[in-house]
């Protein structure tokens, strides 16, 4: 499984991307416990964190927002690691970008 997790202590918010090797399906949780599959989702990776953007449709299903701006504090993140966790989410689709 890849997984990607955060959580904003601040705002108490919670952000995942996961998928299971055996599935071609992407799983999207937020606020807490708030879950829905999709098949598709664009994910921008920058220098200080990643910027994840769903369908319409799956926005609804979820929390309302088709954007999530995730920033990363600078000690607390590895970019090779998200980078590698966001190229086996996303492993066979489009949708990954990399940039700075």
């Amino acid at each position: 499984m890849a997984y990607i997790y955060c959580h904003d202590p601040k705002q108490d918010y919670c952000f995942s991307l996961a998928r299971r090797v055996d599935s071609s399906d992407i799983e999207v949780m937020v606020v807490d416990q708030v879950v829905h599959r999709v098949d598709r989702l664009e994910v921008a990776l920058h220098a200080s964190g990643f910027v994840a953007t769903l369908s319409t449709e799956a926005a609804s299903l979820l929390d309302g927002h088709s954007k999530y701006e995730i920033e990363f504090l600078p000690e607390n993140w590895s970019r090779q690691s998200i980078e590698e966790a966001l190229a086996a989410i996303l492993r066979g689709k489009d949708g990954l970008t990399v940039s700075g």
